[in-house]
């Protein structure tokens, strides 16, 4: 009985603790947005230190997320010069899009889109062709592509918040923009927007 008291609380501090869960960006922003406290989202301004640990995650490899029911699993991605003929598509494609020629460039990158799928590089830069074509909504339909094979790519995310801040739907944009910065703080792009 002398310890009835301190059991009840043990058990009940169990079950808080418990109950708790992560929140996503959208709810925090709007339990922000709710809360008489003014938060300040902070950032690096100024170029950080960077580190270089080789052993650890993407900041030795590029790797890129894939998504099953039943697992997880972090894939690294290779590199252009394997394939001679997808390598020679994004070079043209490239030399396309720096003369402002984004139609043509969109060629050669469907081209190497079709050698090699689900590449989110080359999904990306068929999306920043429409994107200079200001044709945003075909753009968001590429840039989610990439998210499907890339859940935590933050080109993708901050591309797609551009698109929606010019068509003006600024909620959407905001979303994807938070998005992008939680997964990547000190990414000087994302910072300018």
């Amino acid at each position: 009985m002398k310890y009835y008291f301190s059991i009840i609380f043990i058990i009940s501090s169990i079950f808080y603790l418990n109950g708790q869960r992560l929140h996503s960006p959208v709810e925090i922003v709007r339990i922000m947005e709710k809360s008489d406290i003014k938060y300040v989202i902070d950032t690096l301004i100024g170029e950080g230190q960077r580190s270089y640990y080789p052993e650890f995650g993407q900041a030795s490899k590029r790797l890129y997320r894939i998504e099953s029911p039943g697992e997880i699993k972090l894939v690294e991605e290779s590199s252009f010069d394997t394939n001679k003929k997808l390598k020679k598509c994004i070079k043209k494609g490239d030399k396309e899009i720096k003369k402002q020629r984004p139609e043509k460039a969109r060629k050669h990158f469907n081209k190497a889109n079709e050698i090699r799928p689900s590449d989110t590089r080359i999904i990306n830069r068929i999306g920043d062709t429409y994107f200079n074509e200001n044709e945003y909504q075909t753009a968001i339909y590429w840039y989610n592509r990439s998210l499907e094979f890339n859940t935590i790519d933050t080109k993708a995310l901050r591309q797609s918040a551009q698109c929606y801040q010019k068509m003006e739907q600024f909620d959407l944009a905001m979303q994807f923009i938070t998005k992008a910065h939680i997964l990547n703080r000190n990414d000087t792009l994302l910072l300018q927007e």
